[in-house]
């Protein structure tokens, strides 16, 4: 058992008490002013003050949005969330540092490149294209009856050479 100065009114306070016994404030955010919670995971740094407060609860929907929360910042497996939330639970502190035992891909391996995304014309290799927008198609069809079916079908169109495909 150790004695915590708590962040409102400054008195000690055990750290196995669930709240202050001065002011009530929660034990979650004595203990988390009082450490620090700054963790660093591939060479980049994390704050997980507010994961720290959600991992030392009992309440199991808590701890899940510790482990959501942690995996939106860092894109960590769910392995190794996981594993982070309970040392924060165990240890009632972030640790300085996190080995990771599932490592992933980059997300650009993962989900690709966004100059892999641009569509190229299969009759002029040109990627200067743009979207066939369905007002655009409506109005072909408005315009030109049935004899626009062809450019219904089309979904891009070529800046370039002008066609649609």
């Amino acid at each position: 058992m150790a004695l915590v100065k708590c962040p409102d009114c400054g008195s000690e306070v055990s750290d196995r008490a669930k709240q202050c016994i001065h002011c009530g404030c929660p034990i979650e955010a004595i203990l988390c002013a009082n450490v620090n919670t700054i963790c660093r995971i591939n060479d980049e740094e994390y704050d997980f003050s507010d994961e720290l407060v959600l991992a030392m609860s009992d309440d199991i929907i808590k701890n899940s949005r510790a482990i959501g929360n942690i995996r939106r910042k860092t894109l960590l497996a769910m392995g190794d969330a996981g594993r982070l939330m309970d040392t924060m639970k165990e240890t009632k502190r972030v640790p300085e540092t996190f080995t990771l035992e599932y490592p992933l891909d980059a997300p650009e391996n993962i989900f690709g490149s966004q100059k892999s995304h641009s569509v190229s014309c299969p009759y002029c290799q040109s990627t200067n294209t743009r979207k066939i927008s369905g007002l655009s198609k409506a109005g072909s069809v408005a315009v030109w009856g049935f004899l626009a079916t062809s450019k219904v079908s089309k979904q891009w169109h070529c800046n370039s050479c002008g066609s649609d495909f």
